[in-house]
């Protein structure tokens, strides 16, 4: 609860056999991966934001804003973030390529390919490389989710209710990931009917033709990949909430995303 209602700026983590504290930004969030699935939900819009802003002196200010977020965003050491971010800048491609935009759907790709070269230069991946050197947590989540899944076959239909510490492992079974908070707390048929309402978001959406409604497409879809190793706590929920309302809408009423 502590964590919950009083965010630290940041993360410390110390872990044995590191050189030095890895210090990965947290706040307004008690954890750096929510920092990071908000950072990557947010940073293809703010784009888009960019691109309709009629204000100058609106862009500049944005995309100094954007510019300076590069800094804490690398210092997250955050391969969830990385993959959300290529994923969302993958699919968003896709569908200007589908829709006929090919040159934009390019242009999107060049841009990936850009940020990935300024990450590699920047020292993001071998910074990743090294924490992982010492953390462990990939073999960390594969027994959580492990552990997780069985518990859930005891249950498979209603699921137990909410999250449950696991004091072999020490972290809460049903967590380090919103697919398997939904897998543990309301079995298959709440994990199923949740990626029913995301497919069904998309499939409603998409004859609407307008960049804004691919952009809000590719993120819905990013949510549904990466809630396998993100949480979904409630901002992030809520701006993969908003944009699902906004492409609802369009597609309710025949139009773009701009009514």
């Amino acid at each position: 609860m502590r964590e919950l209602v009083m965010p630290r700026l940041a993360e410390v983590q110390d872990p044995w056999g590191a050189e030095e504290p890895f210090v990965r930004p947290a706040a307004p969030f008690p954890y750096t991966n929510s920092w990071g699935m908000a950072y990557a939900l947010l940073t293809p819009l703010m784009m888009l934001v960019w691109t309709r802003l009629r204000s100058r002196t609106g862009r500049v200010l944005l995309a100094l804003g954007m510019v300076v977020s590069v800094y804490p965003a690398a210092q997250t050491s955050n391969r969830g973030m990385l993959i959300a971010l290529a994923l969302f800048a993958l699919l968003v491609a896709g569908r200007f390529v589908l829709a006929g935009s090919l040159r934009v759907g390019l242009a999107v790709l060049g841009l990936l390919g850009a940020a990935g070269v300024g990450a590699m230069v920047g020292g993001v991946f071998e910074a990743i490389a090294e924490r992982q050197e010492v953390s462990h947590t990939t073999s960390g989540r594969s027994s959580i989710y492990q552990a997780t899944f069985e518990k859930v076959l005891e249950s498979p239909v209603v699921g137990w209710a909410m999250p449950d510490m696991d004091p072999s492992i020490g972290i809460a079974l049903g967590t380090q990931g919103y697919a398997w908070t939904l897998l543990y707390s309301y079995g298959f048929i709440g994990l199923v009917l949740f990626y029913v309402f995301l497919g069904r978001v998309l499939q409603g959406s998409w004859r609407v033709h307008d960049p804004a409604a691919y952009v809000l497409q590719g993120m819905v879809a990013t949510v549904g990949c990466t809630i396998w190793f993100y949480g979904l706590g409630v901002t992030q929920c809520l701006i993969m909430m908003l944009g699902a309302a906004v492409l609802s809408r369009a597609a309710a009423e025949g139009g773009g995303t701009d009514g």
